[in-house]
């Protein structure tokens, strides 16, 4: 049996902060291999899209919010396998900030439907004290900076 082919892709995420600093998270339970997990909204960078573009487009089409995003506060790699493919992202995450955390609708039919209806907002103190799988590698300590004015 051979291996199953590494995917590269680029990927613009958002940390979609509400009036109290709370980030907003998916929810992800469908990784039978890993088990669920967190993550913020975002997805892969189209053909020549910029990643701030990809990462507005994505807040409209998973939230149906549409938002400025910047600054970037987090640009990693993440190497993971997932519905028995291997993926190797190169991730752009970016803040922005909304003041109507209550609104969020995803497209009808969209495969983030489930992850958007499972969201959860997410303070400083909830990120340190859960068990939680959240994605990306070290959020706590981007949001801590993201809050504190350092980013």
């Amino acid at each position: 049996m051979s291996e199953p082919v590494e995917i590269a892709r680029p990927v613009a995420r958002v940390l979609l902060l509400d009036p109290g600093n709370r980030v907003l998270l998916l929810f992800d339970d469908r990784d039978e291999d890993h088990g669920p997990f967190w993550y913020p909204p975002g997805g892969r960078i189209e053909e020549a899209e910029t990643p701030e573009q990809a990462a507005q487009r994505e807040l409209r089409e998973e939230i149906g919010v549409d938002l400025e995003v910047g600054p970037l506060v987090l640009r990693c790699r993440a190497r993971f396998a997932y519905g028995g493919r291997l993926y190797d992202q190169d991730e752009w995450h970016y803040v922005a900030h909304t003041d109507r955390p209550e609104k969020l609708v995803s497209r009808q039919g969209d495969n983030e439907t489930a992850a958007v209806a499972a969201h959860r907002w997410w303070s400083l103190a909830d990120l340190e004290g859960t068990r939680d799988a959240i994605f990306p590698e070290g959020l706590t300590e981007v949001l801590r900076r993201v809050v504190q004015g350092e980013a």
